[in-house]
């Protein structure tokens, strides 16, 4: 159960803000932010704040209930604490209400609009950009946006379109839409089994390793680990071999 209510008291006045929330834990957490950075809509509580220190406050949790009932607890502890009349605390509301679908007024939405619109806001909250690139994959179009969440569709540089989250691209989590490794895991077999590697010139005729290894009468990819192991080629590793063999032979 995470829904519950709330206290945040002045330990020498013992003035205190009464709140509920569906998260307690992370509503304490985001009055602790907003408090640090001057930012909290209760102008009350953050002068209080700047003046005292965050020392002087204590954050804790009255109880836990339901979802349906934390607005009822929380006005039975608004009414027992007093906290909305100012000699005893913080709250500006006398009634325990929830914001939860209050329709926001046109010219808040419309200055909102013209915040995200400028280009040096999008700039600091770092938001993504169509064009840019993360390794093979350019971000086109924006598909979905969530809280601090954006899928965008991506083209990838084999031509193959594919959604992603912008963070696992900018955490290097995602460099393409799977091609990348589709390529680096058949360069690994190739060289591994030497399936397309051929030896014309030292046995006349179009073989791969494990070929070769079975005529010279080797261990499984023991020309591959010699060859990877030196840093030559294939053919020099079998080159290596065959002479190997004749000295021993001689």
């Amino acid at each position: 159960m995470k829904a519950g209510v709330y206290k945040i008291t002045h330990k020498e006045s013992s003035r205190c803000y009464i709140g509920s929330a569906l998260d307690v834990h992370h509503r304490l957490k985001t009055h602790k932010w907003l408090l640090r950075n001057k930012r909290h809509a209760n102008v009350l509580l953050q002068n209080s704040y700047n003046k005292h220190g965050e020392d002087s406050f204590s954050f804790s949790i009255l109880l836990f209930c339901s979802k349906n009932d934390r607005l009822f607890y929380e006005q039975k502890c608004l009414d027992g604490y007093q906290t909305y009349v100012k000699e005893f605390g913080y709250n500006i509301r006398r009634v325990a209400e929830s914001n939860s679908g209050v329709p926001m007024h046109p010219n808040t939405k419309e200055s909102i609009r013209k915040m995200w619109l400028d280009p040096d806001f999008r700039k600091r909250r770092n938001v993504p950009e169509a064009g840019e690139r993360h390794g093979r994959l350019v971000l086109i179009e924006l598909r979905e946006k969530t809280a601090g969440s954006y899928t965008w569709l991506c083209k990838c540089d084999c031509g193959k379109e594919y959604l992603k989250k912008v963070a696992c691209l900018r955490k290097g989590m995602t460099t393409s839409c799977g091609c990348y490794n589709s390529e680096m895991s058949s360069k690994r077999r190739k060289e591994k089994t030497g399936v397309i590697t051929t030896f014309v010139e030292l046995f006349g005729e179009r073989i791969g390793i494990r070929e070769a290894e079975k005529r010279l009468g080797i261990g499984k990819n023991v020309i591959a680990r010699k060859a990877r192991v030196k840093k030559i080629t294939l053919q020099e590793a079998t080159e290596y071999f065959i002479n190997f063999k004749r000295k021993k032979s001689l």
